[in-house]
């Protein structure tokens, strides 16, 4: 009976890991500033996409070919500069990657990174600093690289 329980145990302590050890830096940021003064998050499931794409008409529909599982935003209006940092650190850190526009200009006002699996999109972060806000658009799915113009184009129309 007691080896039955620590086995149960054991089993639910290492599902709890291996489901903590899934969570992208992104999401443990998006959690981690939660309820933070000044942040407002949103979150839209594939389910509120797929509802959102019944709405618009097929010529504004953006053409991504994949599949978008889930959209966040995250605005930081007037926070401090700390978290502000914090914020863009995380994504120039491992795992992702920054993608320059086509001119190749570096432009800290607004910066991509993605996670890829070779031509594979999973994860996208459009970050956008103006004024005193930063904008974060995270786009999560199996897109196409080619697909982050139609991604940028619609954040910027959300803005």
């Amino acid at each position: 009976m007691k080896a039955k329980t620590l086995l149960t145990i054991l089993i639910i302590l290492a599902s709890g890991i291996t489901m903590t050890g899934q969570n992208s830096p992104s999401e443990k940021l998006y959690a981690q500033l939660d309820g933070a003064e000044g942040i407002t998050i949103l979150s839209f499931s594939q389910n509120a996409i797929e509802l959102a794409n019944i709405f618009v008409d097929e010529d504004e529909n953006t053409e991504v070919n994949g599949e978008l599982k889930k959209v966040k935003m995250m605005i930081c209006k007037g926070t401090d500069e700390k978290i502000r940092r914090d914020v863009v650190r995380t994504f120039e850190k491992h795992p992702y990657s920054e993608v320059e526009d086509e001119e190749g200009d570096h432009d800290n006002d607004g910066r991509i990174f993605v996670i890829r699996n070779g031509r594979k999109v999973k994860e996208c972060h459009l970050l956008s600093n103006e004024e005193k806000n930063l904008v974060v658009f995270s786009f999560y799915g199996d897109f196409r690289i080619e697909d982050i113009d139609d991604l940028t184009n619609k954040a910027s129309e959300m803005k």
